[in-house]
C-alpha cells in the first residue's frame, strides 16, 4: 500500500516539476492543479473513499499479505494491498480484486490470524448402535492422530436426534496452517474405525406404516 501511494505522489511531483522546468509559472499550475483536484474530486468520490479506505487498513491492521480471509462473500489468501483495493487469491486460483471501500464498510474474517483453530464435525450414527461405541473410536481416533491438539481437550458428545440418525459433535483443536489436512483425515480414519468395528453410519430412510381399512358398508 505504501509503494503504491507514495508512487502515485512521486508521479503528480514529477508532472509538477516538469511544467515548471517548460517555464509555466508555478502560480498557473497551483490554479489549475486545484481547479482540476475540484472537479476530480467530485467525480471520482468512490476513488476516494478506496483511498481513505486502504488508510484505514494501513492503521487499523484487519489483515496482512497472505493471511487467509473472508471478506464481502469472498474468501481467499490476499496476496496484495494497493492504494485502491485489495488483491486476493482463492484456493481455486481466482483472482479477485475487492474495492478498499468496501472492505471498510464490511464485515472481516481474518482465519489465519491466530495459530489454532477450532475444527468443527458431525458424525451421524445410526439408532440402532452403541453411541457410547461410537464415542470412544472417536476419540481414540483423534488421539492417533498426530495433527489433532490434546489441549484443550476435544469435544466428542451426543448433539441431536435428527430423522434418520443420532448426530455426535466432534470439535478439535489443530494448527491454523494444518487446517484442511485433520479435516479430511479424521473424516477417512473415523469412516475406517467405523467400518472395521461394525459401526453403521445411515443413510437418510423413511418409515411407512399401512393400516388395513376394512370396509363395513353394507352392500
Amino acid at each position: 500500500f505504501i509503494k503504491s501511494f507514495v508512487g502515485t505522489i512521486l508521479y503528480g511531483i514529477s508532472v509538477l516539476v516538469a511544467l515548471n522546468t517548460l517555464g509555466i509559472p508555478m502560480a498557473s499550475i497551483i490554479a489549475v492543479v486545484g481547479a482540476a483536484g475540484l472537479a476530480l474530486g467530485l467525480a471520482l468520490q468512490q476513488c476516494l473513499t478506496n483511498v481513505a479506505g486502504g488508510f484505514i487498513i494501513l492503521f487499523s491492521k484487519p489483515f496482512k499479505v497472505g493471511d487467509y480471509v473472508e471478506v464481502s462473500g469472498q474468501s481467499g489468501v490476499v496476496s496484495s494491498i494497493s492504494i485502491l483495493h485489495t488483491t486476493i487469491c482463492t484456493y481455486d486460483n481466482r483472482i479477485i480484486h475487492i474495492p478498499n471501500g468496501t472492505i471498510t464498510g464490511s464485515c472481516v474474517e481474518n482465519r489465519t490470524q491466530r495459530s489454532v483453530r477450532r475444527l468443527d464435525m458431525q458424525i451421524p450414527v445410526s439408532y440402532d448402535q452403541d453411541f457410547r461405541k461410537a464415542q470412544k473410536l472417536i476419540r481414540e481416533v483423534i488421539g492417533a492422530n498426530e495433527l489433532a491438539k490434546d489441549k484443550p481437550d476435544p469435544v466428542v458428545r451426543l448433539a441431536s436426534f435428527d430423522a434418520s440418525s443420532m448426530m455426535i459433535d466432534v470439535k478439535v483443536w489443530v494448527k491454523t496452517e494444518d487446517y484442511f489436512k485433520p479435516k479430511y483425515g479424521l473424516n477417512e480414519q473415523i469412516k475406517e474405525a467405523f467400518d472395521s468395528n461394525g459401526v453403521v453410519i445411515p443413510f437418510n430412510q423413511l418409515d411407512v406404516h399401512l393400516t388395513e381399512v376394512k370396509d363395513q358398508e353394507e352392500k
